[in-house]
């Protein structure tokens, strides 16, 4: 498992928000983000990438 933080270019998704390399997205068999989106509280996990199947649906969290 590899952790990395994303750049902040606004407009893109994906592979170009892996901060400063594309290696780690092309040797990457599986890729999840998380982040906020722009409702106050509101995260979201998602699959951006899988060598091995579809990907999963997003999903929509709140922590207390």
């Amino acid at each position: 498992m590899i952790v990395v933080h994303v750049n902040k270019q606004s407009g893109v998704y994906g592979r170009k928000r892996i901060a400063d390399s594309s290696d780690i997205w092309d040797s990457s068999r599986a890729v999840l983000m998380l982040g906020e989106t722009p409702e106050k509280g509101i995260r979201y996990l998602t699959q951006e990438k899988s060598n091995y199947g579809k990907l999963g649906e997003t999903v929509l969290y709140t922590l207390s």
